[in-house]
């Protein structure tokens, strides 16, 4: 029988880091349908009482419609722009929340498992990009600083040959 315990591997663990996440926004979003819900209902009890009113007295009714209707394209339009406006909003904001959450458990995951493989970071690459580029410079400094100096060697005796003619 093989008494190895069993260990989450990191992706899991970002998947049930996910998941959660996940549920939560799923909690929220029920909070957000019981608020509506609620305010469906409010709204069913003003039809009712509404309706109630225009069966006692419809011409008063019809008045209020016909003075009610000229102002209705700007109201319906305001409040149709006002709901809009929230829900892209909240959609926005759970979606970023849920993105930063997950992005962020995934990068430390698959960071902690290059780590592991002996994979540089990105910024352990740019560190030895830098040290490279900085060695490089120095090298042709030192192979300019020699060239100047073998030219001026190969110069001398030259000199000197001709001061001996």
């Amino acid at each position: 029988m093989n008494n190895e315990t069993t260990t989450e591997s990191p992706l899991d663990k970002a998947l049930k880091s996910a998941a959660e996440t996940v549920e939560a926004v799923k909690t929220d979003a029920k909070g957000v349908a019981s608020r509506v819900e609620e305010g469906v209902r409010k709204a069913a009890k003003k039809v009712r009482a509404t309706s109630q009113n225009i069966a006692k007295n419809p011409k008063a009714f019809v008045d209020t419609v016909v003075r009610d209707s000229k102002a209705l394209p700007g109201k319906l339009t305001k409040n149709v722009e006002k709901v809009r406006t929230d829900v892209a909003r909240e959609t926005t904001r759970l979606a970023e929340q849920v993105t930063k959450k997950v992005t962020g458990a995934v990068e430390g995951v698959v960071e902690k498992s290059l780590h592991r493989l002996n994979v540089p970071s990105r910024k352990e690459l740019r560190e030895l990009t830098q040290k490279v580029d900085a060695l490089g410079k120095k090298i042709d400094a030192l192979t300019k600083a020699r060239t100047t100096r073998a030219a001026a060697v190969s110069k001398a005796p030259k000199a000197a040959a001709r001061r001996g003619r």
